[in-house]
């Protein structure tokens, strides 16, 4: 998947509401913000809780795989609350799983997960790291 931003995009974006380091310890606190932002951003109940849980399952990714913590980044793009998770792991493949592993298979599941409950979501591998971006547009413009 490919840039996550253009600079016309840029222009409308507005400043991170939530921009900070998640560690194992803190992931419970990000997973508050990010409710807190995706509410107060007008969206309703549950694709609030599905963003959380998408969010979720990204920042345990980043954390296990990223060195034990993550870069979380809320904000909010024209009509859209957007949820950035950096990490410097090794990067994911290039066709992640769309599908999930069998029952007997550890793990795999997480980035399937989060697709399904956010369809918008997009990965961008770097030489430093991976960032997965979740999209979610809001009920106001």
């Amino acid at each position: 998947m490919g840039e996550t931003s253009g600079s016309a995009d840029q222009a409308n974006l507005e400043p991170a509401r939530v921009h900070t380091v998640v560690t194992i310890e803190t992931v419970g606190a990000a997973r508050d913000a990010i409710r807190s932002v995706a509410t107060g951003e007008g969206l309703g109940q549950r694709v609030a809780e599905d963003l959380v849980i998408a969010a979720s399952e990204i920042l345990n990714n980043a954390i296990r795989h990223g060195g034990g913590r993550g870069m979380l980044t809320v904000q909010r793009l024209a009509a859209t609350v957007i949820v950035e998770v950096s990490d410097s792991g090794p990067g994911m493949a290039a066709d992640p799983p769309t599908q999930f592993p069998p029952a007997d298979v550890p793990g795999g599941r997480g980035i399937v997960m989060a697709r399904m409950l956010c369809p918008d979501l997009e990965i961008t591998n770097t030489p430093n790291g991976v960032t997965v971006r979740l999209a979610v547009p809001t009920r106001r413009p």
